[in-house]
């Protein structure tokens, strides 16, 4: 009974940490997968700047890309950015599109208020180099999702499945 209960104690942390990432998905119905594909890639640059397209997974993922979001201090915000990805799969004789898009927002500044507190002692004994400090300053920089938008999501798979299924 002991053992049962160490097991639980211990797997429940770690599947606590699994998160399954969310995509809106549709259906393109019975199209060539590759078909798909390019016209995914079309339709995703009109939304965001393609910055990786892979044809051998079909998945682009876009270019981070500056929104206004609405304030989350008293007096000031902190920047935000959206975070597209869009995938093309083949289920079947089926194709589906799956796309993401995140909003994050920047938590740098608050994260590296917070690190003072974890520190072990108070003793300055470690250099940046062993604290793994950024090469740039970008790197620095902690971006946290705060949510999805479902607008761009639905509207991109609209426009894909419009495109995919023209004079059909």
């Amino acid at each position: 009974m002991t053992g049962r209960w160490a097991f639980v104690l211990l797997a429940v942390p770690m599947l606590a940490g699994c998160q399954n990432e969310r995509f809106r998905s549709m259906r393109l119905g019975e199209v060539d997968v590759e078909k798909a594909y390019q016209a995914g890639v079309t339709v995703f640059g009109d939304y965001y700047k393609v910055a990786e397209a892979d044809g051998r997974t079909r998945r682009i993922t876009g270019r981070p890309k500056t929104v206004k979001a609405p304030p989350d201090r008293l007096f000031s915000t902190s920047a935000s950015r959206e975070v597209a990805v869009l995938r093309i799969r083949r289920d079947g004789a089926v194709t589906w599109a799956d796309v993401r898009v995140d909003i994050q927002r920047r938590q740098s500044a608050g994260y590296r208020s917070l690190s003072g507190l974890t520190d072990r002692d108070d003793v300055p004994n470690r250099t940046p180099a062993q604290d793994d400090a950024p090469l740039r300053p970008e790197q620095d920089e902690v971006w946290q999702v705060t949510g999805h938008n479902y607008q761009i999501e639905r509207k991109m798979l609209q426009d894909l499945y419009a495109r995919v299924n023209a004079g059909r």
